[in-house]
C-alpha cells in the first residue's frame, strides 16, 4: 500500500508547492513510484510539472485528465485521469520516470457549489474509494492542499495517514498551525462514522517543515512557541506522539522561482547553485520525512 501524505497549512505563501514538488520528485528519482495529487485550484504543482503549454491543453479536449473530472458525479475513474511520467523535456520526452500527476485546474474551485454532498456518501468517501483502486500502484501518494478545509482538502485529508505542515518561522505561521489543528479535530470527529464504514485510518499531523528561512534571522522564539504548541496538541491524539519540527530548515532563495520558470524540479537541475544549495535542503527534508525522523528542540522538551 502507498504511504499517503498531505501537505497543508492554513497560512498561504509558506512555500508549500516548492516543498511538495521537490519532495515528490526526489522520491521518484530514487526509484519510488509516486503520485502527486494537486488539490489546489491555483494549480501551481500542475503548472510547474506540466509546464504551462501542456497544462493549458487540459482546458479543452483533455479535460478528463484532471482531479475535477474524477470528483464530479459519474466522473472518470481515477486511473484514466492520471498523467504518467509527467515531467518532460522541451521535446516532450519523459525525464523523470515514476512521477505521475493528477492535475488541478482553476475551475476546481467550482466544486464547492457545483457538487452536492449526499450525507450517506460524501465526496471525500467517494474519493477514498477511488484512491483505493490505485493504492498498490504507488509507493507514495502526495497531496498538495490549498490553505483551507474545503472539499478538495477534505478528500486529501480523509485519504491520508500523515500530514505535514510547511511553515515560515513567524507568528502568522503559528496562528495558521493552531487553526489547522482545531479545524482538523472537528473534521476527524465529524467523519468518524464514515471512517468506521470504510475502514479508513484517522490522519495524524507528523511534523512541521520550516521553509524559506532567511540566513542570519533569529527565529528561535517563534520556533520554541511552535514546538510547545505541538507538544500540547499531542494530548488530543490528532498530533502524533513523536511529532515536532523537522531537524533542519529549507533556506530562503530565489532559486526556487527559477526552477518553476524552467518547469523542472531541483533534482533535474544542472545549476551548481541549485545542486549545492536548495536541492541539498530538499534531499535532507525528504530523508527525514521518508524515515520519519522528527524531533523536538531541546528548549521545548525541557
Amino acid at each position: 500500500m502507498a504511504r499517503k501524505i498531505s501537505f497543508l497549512n492554513f497560512k498561504g505563501g509558506v512555500g508549500k508547492t516548492s516543498l511538495v514538488v521537490n519532495f515528490a520528485s526526489i522520491l521518484a528519482h530514487a526509484g519510488n513510484r509516486v503520485l502527486l495529487v494537486d488539490c489546489d485550484p491555483q494549480s501551481n504543482s500542475s503548472i510547474w510539472t506540466l509546464r504551462l503549454d501542456r497544462w493549458n491543453e487540459l482546458q479543452g479536449e483533455r479535460g478528463d485528465e484532471t482531479l475535477l473530472s474524477v470528483l464530479r458525479p459519474g466522473g472518470v475513474p481515477i486511473r484514466h485521469a492520471i498523467q504518467n511520467d509527467v515531467v518532460w523535456d522541451l521535446d516532450r520526452n519523459p525525464v523523470l520516470p515514476g512521477l505521475d500527476l493528477l492535475s488541478a485546474l482553476f475551475s476546481l474551485m467550482d466544486i464547492e457549489h457545483e457538487i452536492e454532498d449526499p450525507e450517506d456518501d460524501p465526496i471525500y468517501s467517494r474519493f477514498y474509494r477511488q484512491i483505493a483502486t490505485i493504492d498498490s500502484d504507488y509507493d507514495y501518494i502526495i497531496f498538495d492542499c490549498p490553505p483551507n478545509l474545503f472539499k478538495t482538502t477534505q478528500c486529501a485529508v480523509f485519504s491520508s495517514e500523515d500530514i505535514y505542515a510547511p511553515a515560515n518561522p513567524d507568528a502568522l505561521s503559528i496562528i495558521g498551525f493552531h487553526l489547522l489543528v482545531n479545524k482538523m479535530l472537528m473534521f476527524v470527529a465529524e467523519t468518524q462514522s464514515d471512517r468506521d464504514r470504510l475502514g479508513a485510518i484517522a490522519p495524524q499531523i507528523r511534523g512541521v517543515v520550516l521553509n524559506a528561512v532567511k540566513n542570519g534571522v533569529n527565529f528561535e522564539a517563534p520556533k520554541q512557541r511552535l514546538e510547545i504548541m505541538i507538544e500540547r496538541f499531542v494530548q488530543k491524539r490528532l498530533v502524533h506522539r513523536n511529532a515536532g519540527i523537522l531537524d533542519l530548515e529549507i533556506r530562503h532563495t530565489i532559486l526556487a522561482s527559477r526552477l518553476v520558470s524552467q518547469g523542472i524540479p531541483a533534482i533535474l537541475s544542472r545549476d551548481t547553485d541549485v545542486i549545492t544549495g536548495i536541492l541539498s535542503d530538499y534531499k535532507k527534508v525528504t530523508d527525514l520525512i521518508r524515515t520519519e525522523r522528527i524531533s523536538f528542540t531541546e528548549s521545548a522538551a525541557v
